[in-house]
């Protein structure tokens, strides 16, 4: 993946359904589009006009900073595809500059590690029973682990294309004052709660 492609990646920033197509605007001679795609995390960016001419866009973060740019001169219009993996979550803003008008749409992106960590959910069900649930998670893989208070790792999981967890991990039997519970996918914690024992 080039620099290029994760920075405008941050453009896909619809959540909920899987596949949007958002027209920015369509007045004039041009029109630029959207196409959002959440399950392989990527987004099309398609231009088009009525005439040749100049194009211009480029994407800056929250503070107004350009993080990219790029010019495509003498088109009628293009089809770009960006994959947003690795981008932070945060407001960015996209604009798309043609010879007779300006485009300029606003987004927010959330990123997978902070969308699952959303839904993630570590609570005590009972003394000593920890429960963790989560849902619509898109089929995801998750790996869990639970400390003692040596930080010595007592018991590790691997959930495997999970889109829905409703577990209950009985932690009576480690000897310990208290235990921490750390979720993680692609190698980034994600969920992580420290409970005491009642002994």
């Amino acid at each position: 993946m080039t620099m290029k492609t994760t920075i405008l990646a941050a453009l896909l920033t619809v959540i909920g359904a899987a596949t949007l197509a958002k027209t920015i605007d369509s007045t004039g001679n041009a029109q630029v589009r959207i196409i959002a795609n959440l399950h392989n995390e990527s987004y099309k960016l398609i231009y088009s006009s009525e005439t040749d001419g100049p194009v211009k866009f480029m994407l800056m973060d929250s503070e107004g900073q350009i993080l990219y740019s790029e010019k495509h001169s003498n088109m009628k219009g293009f089809i770009q595809e960006f994959n947003f993996e690795g981008m932070p979550s945060g407001d960015y803003t996209f604009e798309v500059t043609s010879p007779s008008q300006t485009f300029i749409e606003a987004m927010t992106y959330l990123s997978r590690q902070d969308e699952l960590a959303g839904k993630l959910k570590i609570n005590e069900a009972e003394p000593n029973r920890l429960a963790v649930t989560a849902s619509d998670l898109g089929t995801t893989d998750l790996k869990l682990y639970i400390f003692d208070d040596n930080q010595d790792l007592v018991f590790t999981e691997k959930l495997d294309n999970v889109d829905l967890v409703n577990k209950i991990y009985d932690v009576n039997q480690i000897n310990s004052e208290w235990v921490n519970i750390v979720i993680q996918h692609d190698s980034e914690t994600v969920a992580e709660e420290t409970f005491a024992l009642d002994k």
